[in-house]
């Protein structure tokens, strides 16, 4: 009986074991179950565990390798297992084969996957070494000096998130706070409040190594997960063209300028109606600053106003050579004379508001560029006492000991702005001296800084301010009161500038009517002050080399003198605006009527030189040989017109009888040739 008993007892223990190896094993191997039969840990299926699955002796044969601790075979969830099970035995199978039919191939292919794999391997090692090196460095000393202000633990940092590229643009650093988390203006109990909100905002940047002014920090209090991220601040452009401010050029309006591009590719504008009259440069040199000059003078040119342009380089600006909204003046004389000629154009034009304010409302703003501002101020004083001894010398007059320019600049400083006349004045040092003085200086609200500036030349043009210093072409700072931008500046070629600044003219016919325009109607369109005089060409300064219209002859003038005028009574002259204190005594005026318009064209007496630049006598297309023909047949030829009178020491001439002249000495040498 025992014998039977523990025969049946041997088959079914037998039985079982060879239904769990057919049946129970394979399903348990498929399917990710634990082989023994029994769970250890509290893995389930589609969940990964924590532990064991009690404290009782059950665990697995690795637990004797491992201290008792479960290994991650023990914590994988089923379908991982199942798939480590099926999937590895397959692809030992697969290649076994794969060596077996195909062998070299499987051979190429098996040192190319195990090339890849070992890749992969130390791909992960480093990933990991710096993860390890970025925890330590970084995440781990932030975390403990974060942790008792917010009652966090610093072992498990998921309340904390710094990315390995945290010091990237686009990067997110998050910090999770606590549920009681307020921000007030007193002390909260355990320093949550505003304090605690400076203390997390100064321990991120200090640990981290980021600059405070270059981030940016939004606290989400609201609901029952409060944290604060921190951004780093949308950064400058490296670059800027006219694709990327074509935009911005194109809906700027009125007085308003486009200078480049700001943080968040923004547009940066100056309004020289609203924030500042006038504009300063202070840029070093190969800053950038003639392209950035250049781009405000084409909006403005673009937008049918006046550019007048003294460059001692000579060829900081070709692209606006030949533009007939433009006086591009290279030799001192010329700019001298371009600045007595700005000056008369804003006494005009403040006269012109006396009895109407509106009067000027149309007329086109005029832009004075002074290039290389330093050098301009040294050069123009010993250019003028070196002129003013030669006058005196020849003449016996006494010409004022301060270049009437100078003071044409510091007035512009002060009064430009309601004549609509600005300044924009490049140097690469802006001190006092060089802007006309400290009260001039001050009437320069919008300052360009650049590569080249030092903290003192910071301090003394945006003072109260931290030094902004570059090295970048093109970059620049602008100070306005209290603020500062920092912005790339467009860079435009000469062809994208010269396109622009002819874009105000809609056809080739108003092109061409404007370069016909006369040259004292260059800084206003026709008409826009009503029965103006057109024409006067009385210079207020001595030895000028082009035309400067110091006074704009008004109808209304001639009531004031009754007489002067032959054949024209007072009554028939209409009333408008006069200037005519600049004019010294001369013998007579001769006028031409203009039928139809309205209009009376006085023609004072001119120099000679006046009389070639205006091209009332033609007698040589060489304007410097012209005015040697003119002061050689004033010295030998008896029929040459009699000086009319002096004006500043010179000698000025009838422009009539300068051209009966030149119509007698053509027929002449016709004559002779015949």
């Amino acid at each position: 009986m025992n014998t039977n008993t523990s025969s049946k007892r041997q088959k079914g223990s037998l039985s079982a074991f060879l239904g769990w190896l057919l049946f129970g094993l394979p399903f348990r191997w498929v399917f990710g179950l634990p082989l023994v039969g029994r769970r250890l840990t509290d893995a389930t299926f589609v969940h990964d565990g924590k532990g064991w699955l009690s404290e009782s002796d059950r665990k697995s044969l690795t637990a004797f390798f491992t201290g008792g601790e479960p290994t991650r075979w023990d914590l994988m969830a089923g379908y991982k297992r199942a798939a480590w099970r099926v999937f590895t035995p397959a692809a030992v199978l697969g290649v076994a084969w794969c060596w077996v039919t195909y062998e070299t191939q499987t051979a190429i292919a098996a040192t190319l996957a195990a090339g890849l794999v070992l890749g992969l391997v130390v791909a992960s090692w480093i990933v990991r070494w710096q993860r390890r090196e970025h925890m330590a460095r970084y995440v781990r000393p932030l975390a403990v000096a974060l942790a008792p202000a917010l009652g966090w633990s610093p072992d498990k940092l998921t309340w904390l998130n710094v990315p390995r590229n945290f010091k990237s643009e686009g990067a997110v650093i998050r910090v999770d706070l606590p549920a009681d988390f307020v921000d007030g203006d007193d002390q909260e109990e355990g320093g949550r409040g505003s304090s605690a909100r400076s203390m997390i905002d100064k321990a991120v940047y200090k640990k981290l190594g980021l600059p405070a002014g270059e981030m940016t920090s939004r606290y989400e209090l609201v609901g029952a997960f409060p944290q604060v991220e921190y951004r780093w601040r949308p950064q400058v452009p490296a670059s800027v063209d006219l694709d990327d401010v074509r935009e911005a050029i194109e809906s700027a309006t009125g007085a308003k300028f486009v200078l480049g591009l700001g943080r968040g590719r923004k547009a940066v504008v100056v309004d020289i109606d609203d924030d500042s009259p006038h504009i300063a440069q202070s840029v070093g040199s190969g800053g950038g600053k003639s392209v950035q000059i250049g781009l405000i003078a084409a909006q403005l040119l673009a937008r049918g106003g006046r550019v007048v342009i003294l460059d001692p380089k000579r060829g900081s600006h070709r692209w606006a050579i030949g533009h007939p909204n433009v006086s591009y003046c290279r030799s001192l004389e010329e700019m001298h004379d371009a600045l007595m000629l700005v000056g008369a154009e804003m006494d005009r034009r403040q006269r012109a508001t006396d009895e109407d304010e509106h009067a000027i409302d149309d007329a086109p703003r005029v832009l004075v560029i002074v290039e290389e501002r330093n050098t301009l101020m040294e050069r123009i004083p010993d250019w003028w006492a070196e002129h003013r001894a030669i006058v005196k010398a020849e003449t016996g007059n006494e010409p004022p000991k301060i270049c009437p320019s100078l003071r044409v600049l510091r007035e512009i400083a002060f009064m430009g702005r309601e004549p609509r006349l600005h300044l924009l004045s490049a140097a690469q040092q802006a001190t006092a001296q060089t802007m006309g003085g400290g009260a001039a200086r001050e009437n320069y609200v919008a300052r360009i800084m650049g590569r080249g500036t030092t903290p003192q030349t910071w301090n003394f043009l945006a003072p109260g301010r931290d030094p902004h210093l570059t090295e970048r072409k093109g970059r620049f700072f602008l100070a306005m009161g209290s603020s500062v931008q920092e912005f790339q500046g467009a860079n435009l070629s000469r062809r994208e500038l010269h396109a622009l600044a002819w874009s105000c003219f809609a056809d080739k016919a108003a092109e061409l009517e404007a370069k016909e325009r006369p040259a004292a109607l260059f800084f206003r369109e026709p008409g826009a002050v009503a029965a103006e005089v057109v024409e006067a060409v009385t210079s207020p300064s001595v030895g000028l080399s082009s035309p400067v219209p110091d006074t704009v002859m008004m109808a209304s003038d001639l009531r004031k003198h009754p007489g002067t005028v032959p054949g024209v009574s007072p009554a028939e002259v209409p009333v408008s605006t006069v200037q005519q204190e600049a004019i010294s005594p001369v013998k007579h005026q001769t006028v031409e009527a203009v039928s139809g318009s309205g209009l009376t064209l006085i023609e004072s007496p001119v120099t000679l030189r006046e009389a070639v630049a205006r091209h009332i006598v033609n007698v040589s297309p060489d304007p410097d040989k012209a005015l040697e023909i003119l002061k050689s047949a004033r010295k030998r030829e008896e029929k040459f017109p009699a000086p009319a009178g002096q004006r500043s020491g010179a000698h000025v001439f009838d422009p009539a009888e300068l051209r009966r002249w030149e119509r007698n000495r053509a027929k002449s040498s016709k004559v002779e040739t015949a």
